[in-house]
């Protein structure tokens, strides 16, 4: 029992970590999430099998990492990293491609460990990167006739088909993509100073990881190199091959604790301690935000919005009372539906303007965007609501930047 004591009590602290109010943090759900609610009618129920998936990509990481290293103290070491880092955590407590690819990955390099711990696997993985250049991406045509309709009044024709063709914007989206996914910011300061507009920028690593990496990358083997750098290579390959960002990048934590791992076997004892204590703060103050609600992005997909504005709702509509949602609020049908259990018979989800519904006994859910312009139903000079309106409810969407007003009118 003592041999497997301690992968238990790392599997039991990830465990944890994974499953603590798993269906209220993080709040909201997003459009993909809701899509399951067929399935599993819960926000804890959409999201357990991605936390079961990530307490099991964390004991194959163990055994693939024993077995590509044979060193047990590596193996432990970078799975507790594995299991606390909050790149790991937080993609699996939500539904997650990421968590998806990276547990496929784990399985094909145990099955397929001789094949992948191959030097030549490095070359392959470099031909396939190149190969993707003349694959072309679904829907290239539209984008490329985009393109050219921009320049059609300042370029001759044939320029504009010389230079903007499938192959030049295929290569262009290729490069995008695959350098977005190389980019260090993405991986130590959630996106700073680079930060994409659109695009959710989370924590992923902490800063603690970083001089023991670089230290790991002096102390790796040469006979041990090629399997890390196969797993990047390749794993570049499949997120570049399938124009994948974001939360798939996740199969590329793989080669950073491992050499986290390897940095902290060979550093100076003091070394350890004194960074290991910075970590400890820091993993402290990352996961106090976290578990309050406080590190997501502008741009994440769940709308925490529309928990509070079913609530209001539900308080607020009167027995037969016909509701009229503008649908500018986002997926609006989708939501209320599952946040009050398809209880929308006397729903309608259209875009509107309030002047014009001439319908009485109506309950309006509108929206008012952060820079209105003079043409909004909502607006006025002064920036009082309208006096024709009694207003009922004004919730913020951060994500939208938007407030969403729940009125009648006079």
């Amino acid at each position: 029992m003592r041999k497997y004591f301690p992968i238990l009590a790392i599997l039991i602290i990830s465990s944890i970590m994974r499953f603590w109010n798993l269906g209220n943090i993080p709040l909201g759900l997003s459009l993909d999430e809701i899509e399951l609610s067929l399935l599993l009618p819960t926000p804890f129920l959409i999201r357990l099998p991605f936390a079961l998936m990530g307490i099991l990509s964390i004991y194959l990481f163990y055994r693939l990492v024993r077995k590509v290293f044979n060193d047990d103290k590596i193996a432990l070491i970078s799975t507790l990293i594995l299991g606390v880092i909050p790149w790991h955590v937080t993609e699996s407590r939500i539904m997650s491609w990421g968590i998806i690819l990276l547990l496929i990955g784990e399985i094909l390099a145990l099955f397929l460990f001789r094949f992948v711990n191959k030097k030549n696997n490095i070359y392959l993985g470099i031909i396939l990167l190149l190969v993707c250049v003349i694959v072309p991406v679904s829907g290239l045509a539209i984008k490329v006739n985009d393109e050219r309709l921009v320049v059609v009044n300042n370029s001759p024709k044939v320029l504009s088909r010389i230079f903007i063709n499938k192959l030049t914007e295929n290569f262009r989206l290729r490069e995008e993509t695959l350098f977005t996914n190389l980019d260090f910011g993405n991986y130590f300061f959630a996106g700073h100073p680079r930060e994409r507009g659109g695009i959710e920028e989370t924590q992923k690593l902490l800063l603690f990881t970083l001089p023991f990496i670089v230290l790991g990358l002096f102390k790796l083997g040469k006979d041990k190199s090629q399997f890390l750098f196969s797993w990047i290579i390749i794993s570049l390959f499949v997120l570049t091959f399938f124009n994948l960002q974001g939360s798939q990048t996740l199969i590329l934590i793989f080669p950073f604790v491992v050499l986290a791992a390897i940095g902290i076997v060979n550093a100076q004892r003091i070394l350890v301690i004194l960074v290991l204590i910075f970590g400890i703060f820091e993993s402290l103050y990352f996961y106090n935000l976290y578990f309050s609600g406080l590190t997501e992005s502008q741009f994440s997909p769940r709308r925490p919005v529309y928990i509070e504005l079913s609530a209001k709702i539900k308080d607020i509509k009167r027995e037969g009372e016909h509701v009229l949602v503008n649908d500018r609020i986002g997926n609006s049908k989708e939501f209320l539906s599952f946040y009050l259990k398809k209880n929308i018979e006397e729903f309608d989800f259209r875009i509107f303007d309030y002047h014009k519904e001439s319908e009485t006994g109506k309950l309006f859910v509108d929206v008012f965007p952060d820079d209105p312009i003079s043409n909004e139903p909502l607006y006025t000079k002064d920036g009082a609501w309208p006096d024709n309106l009694t207003i009922l409810s004004v919730l913020y969407d951060v994500g939208k930047r938007q407030k969403v007003v729940i009125y009648r009118t006079k």
